[in-house]
């Protein structure tokens, strides 16, 4: 039933689970513990180890890369989930090569010697990128492409392949292949979104118009749980959230959970394809760390649609998602909340007058909504939702007056912030009287305070060209 818990599947045996300290390892590994499953956690780390224990795991050494390592970690388990991967945006795949594809084949032979009875390895609806034709009405039947423009799915459809031929009579294997994965509060792409947008650069392609297909990582973890006794052995499954979104609708929600706006601007896909084989060559040529603003990995994903059936599953899988988007939408916009109160429901206020501490609840509207009040209020309202860097300033402000909107420590986070909104264009001098940056109604004064545009410093090559675009990230 929609907006249910993830149901990882009855109890069957040991567990192994890698990239347990992963997005998606990370909840998959309390969600199975929950379910009642005896899990393994393999882990490169002590920081990983604890979390890992702290979940209900147990923690164990082990490396992909590293086929020494694997076989105590595998020894005794009935099941293996392979959630470890490297992701990126290179079209090489050679950074991608050791770990998903080099180490899928180390974790499927481990296995094999531990006789392990079912391996499912999490793959990527990415591997349909490049195919010949328009990516709509696809399915399971649809050829797995190996694109130029993109090595993480490159690796992701090698490794993909190797794991449906390592299917046999003593170990079934099936892929589990998401969509764009969403719904996390650090999930990295949404992230890149968030500083494109707040850094001026987000740029759809052709207006975001084109629908794709996406996965809440709940029914990933569902789906996960499902493939542990269901689905035949040797078989790929997509599975989806119910129905389509454009690229456009799918990004403007994840926005808002972090409290900003899509932008409007666009650039058509011819474009950004240029756009993108110049950066490409621009970063190459000057070895620039990280990945261009813009690759062809990312307008082939955005500038078609990106539609695929997840009916197998459906009905092998008896999959059926646990979550809508529109809920999935809401409970993101609630865990960013959450990372920015305390753990504590009770605020500490003061009253500005008295200096008084005292102990309530304060309910916080929306930043655009909020009303005019006192100035008892969490520490965290009084930064503009709208800028992170301004909200990591003013916190340090802060630190040092907590419990009190005074207007000496409103005057200092309102200038932070109006040096922030210089850098990004948005206005050349701070006005001598304003308001709080809580948005709480009482008077900011500054006296005769410019802040002067600061000088643009020397482009070098790709800057330019990297400002021209920020489009959205992929898809699977």
């Amino acid at each position: 039933m929609p907006g249910s818990h993830p149901d990882p599947g009855r109890p069957a045996g040991p567990v192994l689970v890698t990239g347990a300290s992963g997005t998606i390892g990370r909840r998959l590994v309390p969600a199975l513990v929950a379910a009642g499953h005896q899990v393994r956690a393999m882990t490169r780390s002590d920081a990983a180890a604890k979390a890992a224990a702290a979940a209900g795991a147990e923690p164990v050494p082990g490396d992909v890369t590293d086929p020494a390592s694997l076989s105590a970690a595998v020894r005794g388990c009935q099941v293996v989930i392979h959630a470890a991967g490297r992701m990126g945006a290179s079209p090489a795949a050679g950074p991608f090569w050791p770990v998903n594809v080099t180490g899928t084949r180390n974790m499927l032979t481990a296995a094999a010697d531990a006789q392990v009875r079912r391996f499912i390895y999490l793959g990527a609806a990415m591997s349909l990128l490049g195919s010949p034709r328009p990516v709509t009405g696809a399915d399971e039947s649809w050829p797995l492409q190996q694109p130029r423009c993109s090595g993480y799915a490159t690796s992701k459809t090698r490794a993909d392949q190797a794991v449906q031929a390592a299917n046999g009579t003593q170990m079934a294997t099936v892929v589990i292949r998401p969509g764009w994965v969403w719904g996390t509060a650090d999930d990295p792409s949404a992230a890149s979104f968030v500083q494109a947008v707040r850094s001026g650069h987000m740029r759809l392609i052709d207006g975001g118009r084109h629908r794709i297909v996406a996965t809440h990582i709940d029914n990933l973890i569902h789906a996960v749980g499902l493939a542990i006794d269901h689905g035949s052995g040797g078989r790929g499954y997509y599975v989806f959230d119910d129905g389509s979104t454009t690229v456009r609708d799918f990004l403007a929600g994840l926005l808002q959970a972090h409290g900003l706006t899509l932008p409007e601007a666009s650039i058509p896909g011819p474009v950004a394809a240029g756009l993108a084989r110049a950066l490409d060559v621009a970063w190459r040529i000057t070895r620039r760390p990280g990945d261009p603003p813009i690759t062809g990995m990312i307008v082939e994903l955005n500038r078609g649609p990106f539609l695929i059936s997840d009916a197998r599953a459906r009905q092998e899988l008896r999959y059926q998602p646990v979550i809508t988007r529109q809920q999935g939408i809401q409970r993101l916009r609630n865990a960013m909340r959450a990372t920015l109160q305390p753990a504590n429901p009770g605020v500490l206020s003061a009253d500005e007058t008295s200096g008084t501490p005292s102990t309530k609840t304060v309910n916080r509207p929306s930043a655009l909504n909020r009303e005019p009040t006192d100035c008892s209020f969490r520490h965290q309202d009084r930064c503009d939702s709208g800028s992170q860097i301004a909200a990591q300033k003013a916190v340090k402000v802060l630190q040092a007056s907590p419990l009190t909107c005074r207007p000496s420590v409103c005057r200092a986070v309102f200038l932070v912030q109006a040096s922030w909104r210089l850098e990004q264009g948005q206005f050349q001098k701070v006005r001598r009287d304003s308001h709080c940056p809580g948005r709480l109604g009482h008077p900011v004064h500054v006296d005769r305070v410019t802040v002067r545009r600061p000088r643009q410093r020397p482009a070098v090559l790709g800057d330019e060209l990297g400002k021209l675009a920020q489009p959205v990230d992929g898809v699977g």
